[in-house]
């Protein structure tokens, strides 16, 4: 039994020594975290999972690590199941597709690609979940180039926000 895992789509989101065997990479999209999460929880049965990953903020007054509690399937919205998790509402909202989203949506104040799907896995099996995304970039501006250029400082600041988490538990 692991009682804390960190998941992440993309190594090269968070790649960090100090975390690397609690760290697991769920690959991209919703599928891959969604199946990804359940497999972890039924093989470590953890009390929490953290995800930790980047974003695109379609909040501009965001930046740096943006701690997100609730959570939105941004792709299937043509009927009326309510596709949402509310963790902390008090947190910013997350809105998760399997698309990289160029026009901004004000719905939400980030965008990812996995965050909704490991919300549901860990919701269905009584897991605490938490997350923690770094903006790369601003929906609408560039999105695609500043993800890229950005991706070198994810793991610094990520891993600082997680050394905050752990500071704060003792």
């Amino acid at each position: 039994m692991q009682e804390l895992l960190i998941i992440c789509a993309l190594n090269k989101e968070f790649d960090s020594k100090k975390y690397s065997g609690m760290t697991y990479y769920s690959g991209i999209g919703k599928l891959n975290a969604m199946s990804s999460t359940y497999r972890l929880i039924n093989k470590h049965k953890p009390k929490t999972i953290i995800n930790v990953g980047t974003v695109g903020a379609c909040n501009y007054t965001l930046n740096n690590v943006v701690d997100c509690g609730e959570f939105y399937e941004r792709d299937n919205t043509f009927d009326k199941i309510d596709r949402r998790i509310i963790v902390d509402p008090k947190k910013a909202k997350c809105g998760t597709g399997d698309s990289f989203l160029l026009l901004r949506d004000i719905k939400y104040d980030v965008v990812d690609m996995e965050a909704y799907a490991i919300a549901r896995a860990c919701r269905d099996n009584n897991v605490e979940f938490l997350c923690y995304k770094y903006v790369t970039d601003y929906v609408g501006k560039n999105s695609r180039e500043e993800w890229n250029d950005n991706l070198k400082d994810s793991s610094k600041y990520l891993e600082k926000r997680l050394d905050d988490y752990f500071e704060d538990a003792v």
